[in-house]
């Protein structure tokens, strides 16, 4: 037997930022962990803090991508009754409570505490799994779970950006080109405060079934943003119609969305404005960036940003539409990363952190070829779909 010492134990403040957040209540079963104990002066705690990936090498669910101090992060504990405890690190349970799934509990779990307390929060209703059920280049029989935040990497050909456009189709009620002809069928299983999971088949029409009742649309609403490479347009027109290719929008969507952008919470844009130069014949404007990372009173036109920088202004606008609308609905950023954003790893860093922030109340997915060696992944879902096993007992 491997000795204690080779465990990477949580620290006493790490164990009750865990417990408080979980209101002392258990994550998985919601029963009450702490109370009155044999004397007026005395308290009684049940609950245990349980490392989500393992707190030893050989533990449930391994170790997998994280660093010592990741380990011991408040983001790889959840707060259980010994009860639940013992079922999802049990090792007939390791299968079913993988650690995607304990994230994916955690959230819904601090969500409901958060409700209870009169915080503003947005109303939940996030992805929570996906199960291919037929398909023309998914394994059938893959089971993917979502959290809060996702990462699907691999090489090509693994699946990874078929299944971030079939969410996006599913969501929006939509068929790509690509699919016509070709037969898709997955269960979409929706978190709180959803009754049903979705059954969809892609077959030329997108249909729904959920709770017995065939449906011509997805029976849940949700602002989707779907940002992918084929939609990047190649030079700078019109700013409006310029970052409306690129997220698939409108004109006037983008227009509104940033006269009402709050950049506190952007990696580099502090403040944007839009600047009409022509009426007629057409209507054409500029968009003026003002940048955090330079002179806060110097402003710069969208067109004479790189490529990259403008791709940044993009996300930063995203970011500040999805963070002020999820307040209102659930939202969603699928993002199919590929060659989109020329980011360095320390930027790429910044956003990961961003979209982790529990302030970010919005669901993001991502596709990607890599997960980034240097970025900070506490508390995130990553899945390595080289190595993705079929389940069959779902």
């Amino acid at each position: 037997m491997s000795s204690q010492t080779d465990r990477i134990n949580f620290t006493e403040i790490t164990k009750e930022v865990i417990r408080r957040r979980a209101g002392y209540r258990c994550c998985k079963c919601d029963k009450t962990l702490v109370g009155p104990g044999a004397t007026t002066s005395d308290f009684v705690e049940l609950g245990q803090c349980a490392h989500i990936y393992a707190a030893k090498p050989t533990g449930p669910r391994g170790q997998s991508h994280l660093t010592e101090e990741q380990l011991r992060s408040p983001e790889n504990g959840i707060y259980l009754c010994n009860d639940c405890h013992k079922l999802v690190d049990g090792k007939l349970r390791e299968k079913k409570y993988r650690a995607e799934q304990l994230l994916q509990i955690k959230s819904i779990h601090e969500y409901k505490i958060a409700v209870e307390m009169g915080n503003d929060v947005m109303p939940l209703n996030w992805i929570k799994s996906v199960k291919i059920e037929e398909s023309p280049n998914i394994k059938v029989g893959t089971i993917i779970d979502f959290a809060k935040t996702t990462v699907l990497y691999g090489s090509n050909g693994t699946g990874k950006s078929s299944i971030i456009e079939m969410l996006y189709e599913v969501l929006s009620s939509s068929i790509l080109k690509r699919w016509n002809g070709k037969r898709m069928k997955a269960v979409i299983d929706v978190d709180n405060p959803v009754k049903y999971p979705v059954t969809v088949t892609l077959d030329k029409i997108v249909s729904y079934l959920a709770g017995g009742c065939g449906l011509a649309i997805f029976p849940y609403q949700m602002d989707v943003i779907y940002i992918r490479d084929k939609e990047r347009p190649t030079e700078v027109k019109d700013d409006l119609q310029y970052v409306a290719e690129y997220l698939g929008k409108d004109r006037n969507n983008i227009e509104a969305m940033i006269q009402v952008a709050d950049f506190s919470n952007a990696v580099m844009v502090s403040k944007a404005e839009i600047e009409e130069v022509r009426k007629n014949p057409y209507r054409e404007c500029r968009i003026k960036v003002w940048r955090k990372d330079y002179n806060t009173g110097h402003e710069w036109k969208l067109q004479q940003l790189s490529d990259t920088e403008r791709s940044r202004f993009v996300l930063d606008l995203v970011v500040s539409y999805l963070s002020a609308v999820s307040r209102f609905r659930p939202a969603i950023l699928l993002i199919d990363w590929g060659n989109i954003f020329s980011f360095s790893e320390g930027l790429i860093g910044q956003y990961m952190r961003l979209f982790q922030n529990p302030n970010m109340n919005f669901q993001t997915i991502i596709a990607s070829h890599t997960k980034w060696q240097n970025v900070e992944w506490s508390g995130w879902n990553l899945v390595d779909l080289n190595n993705y096993e079929i389940v069959e007992d779902w």
